[in-house]
């Protein structure tokens, strides 16, 4: 658990500091490779309980890619919701502390190969979400909402004209 609070703690910090210089999303996609070598090494290692050096590894390893995970989906709380950051950072919270209840409970039930598979899959879905909301908003940038993108048609005046 040491190995995971000082990863994740640095993490956090190099995301950000990291954010700064690539932009969140290549973070992100970084971390999205991070965190999927490590459930597929998960998914193949069979632990041997003199492997002390592994598991520190695999937890500050995990721990890393916790803290930036953290820290991107809470600035971006932060930027999609401008004078509402509160609330934001509130609803993130809830649902962070939703899907652990869930996990918890679930997971007398599950063996922890479909675990993995559960997460990977939710992680992809995530990914996929995030990805779309940054076009969303790069769409937006380029096309701000008070500047139109279309012609205004003025048919309907020479329709009348001409008695149609």
């Amino acid at each position: 658990m040491i190995c995971f609070g000082v990863a994740n703690a640095v993490g956090s910090a190099v995301a950000g500091a990291l954010t700064k210089i690539t932009g969140r999303l290549p973070v992100l996609l970084g971390n999205l490779i991070l965190h999927s070598c490590l459930i597929f090494w998960m998914q193949f290692w069979h632990p041997v309980a003199s492997d002390g050096l592994v598991y520190c590894t695999m937890a500050a390893l995990w721990g890393l890619a916790d803290g930036v995970w953290l820290v991107q989906i809470n600035a971006l709380s932060g930027i999609l919701f401008p004078g509402k950051e509160e609330a934001a950072f509130s609803n993130f919270r809830l649902w962070e502390a939703t899907g652990s209840v869930v996990t918890y409970s679930l997971s007398p039930y599950l063996c922890s190969h479909t675990k993995l598979y559960l997460l990977f899959a939710l992680m992809l879905v995530g990914m996929a979400g995030y990805s779309t909301i940054e076009m969303m908003e790069k769409k937006q940038k380029n096309n701000p909402p008070n500047e139109k993108s279309f012609e205004l048609v003025t048919g309907n005046d020479e329709m009348e004209k001409n008695g149609i």
